[in-house]
């Protein structure tokens, strides 16, 4: 289990690397989806517009959750070496990234592989019963952009890649 301290400073990284993104995204998501809310709920009742309005709640959400993985990973991996580990956000409105001290090659790979599956998953309630079929897949789907995070340009993927291919990498702290 870890220490309070540690949940602390987990939360407080993945919001000070998150806010500003999930505000933007908010922002430029508000008005489609009204308007796409407004047109769906006199077709069907309201049950697609309530399914727009899970999608622009948890859109949102999953760009702190993204970064909520990778902060609680690396506390966790981390508390092999101190208590309360030594990391914090940085947040930009294209993005954030959580900073921290590098790892051994397993560490970093669990790190890096966190923060794009924790935020992949805030979709996967929109896959429930009930909700609008056809918008059901294109919105898990646009959730996928947390997965484009592990390609072999970004900092994720670099991580995951080095550990798939057995090679160390140099990352500053």
């Amino acid at each position: 289990m870890m220490p309070r301290e540690a949940w602390c400073v987990a939360i407080r990284a993945a919001h000070q690397a998150s806010w500003r993104v999930a505000l933007s995204v908010s922002v430029i998501a508000s008005a489609p989806l009204a308007l796409l809310a407004a047109a769906a709920a006199g077709l069907d009742g309201g049950r697609t517009a309530l399914h727009l309005l899970a999608a622009a709640v948890l859109m949102p959400a999953s760009m702190l959750a993204h970064e909520f993985g990778h902060a609680v990973t690396y506390s966790l991996v981390a508390r092999r070496v101190t208590a309360v580990p030594e990391i914090f956000g940085i947040g930009r409105w294209g993005g954030g990234q959580v900073v921290r001290w590098a790892l051994d090659r397993e560490g970093d790979a669990a790190v890096a592989l966190a923060g794009p599956l924790a935020g992949f998953c805030c979709a996967l309630p929109l896959l429930a019963p009930g909700g609008a079929f056809l918008l059901q897949f294109p919105f898990v789907a646009l959730f996928g952009v947390h997965l484009l995070s592990l390609r072999r340009s970004a900092d994720d993927g670099t991580q995951a890649w080095a550990f798939w291919k057995g090679h160390d990498h140099a990352r500053a702290p």
